[in-house]
């Protein structure tokens, strides 16, 4: 599904990314053509509604800086497409494009292939 090589992330600020995930022109098309909330399923146990979310952002972990694209958001947490693999429990800082930066507590990851991870985190705090 993603990982080809033509649309980068770059960072918005200084930072500079050691690994992004990369979407083919058809891939980002597609990815970011998705807006508003995500549909429900009968079988749905989150606490709250999600909604798409598509936006670059820069992940900074204990001694890790990537580029990664959100996918979807609600109150308690976000899911984003992650170029390495995070483990439960890793503690991390997401950075959206205007400068929010949020506490994340990472709860899963999912190969999607060799370099695009699926991963979910939960809010811990926000910095503004």
């Amino acid at each position: 599904m993603l990982g080809s090589s033509v649309h980068r992330i770059e960072s918005s600020q200084s930072l500079s990314a050691q690994a992004r995930v990369e979407l083919s022109a058809e891939e980002a098309h597609a990815f970011f053509s998705l807006k508003g909330p995500m549909g429900r399923r009968d079988d749905n146990r989150r606490a709250f509604h999600r909604f798409f979310m598509r936006s670059e952002a820069v992940l900074l972990g204990d001694g890790f800086v990537y580029a990664v694209y959100t996918c979807d958001i609600s109150r308690q947490g976000i899911g984003f497409l992650s170029p390495r693999q995070l483990l439960p429990h890793q503690k991390c800082k997401l950075e959206l494009p205007n400068g929010s930066r949020f506490d994340v507590l990472i709860k899963r990851c999912r190969r999607e292939n060799d370099n695009c991870f699926v991963c979910g985190a939960r809010f811990t705090s926000a910095k503004a």
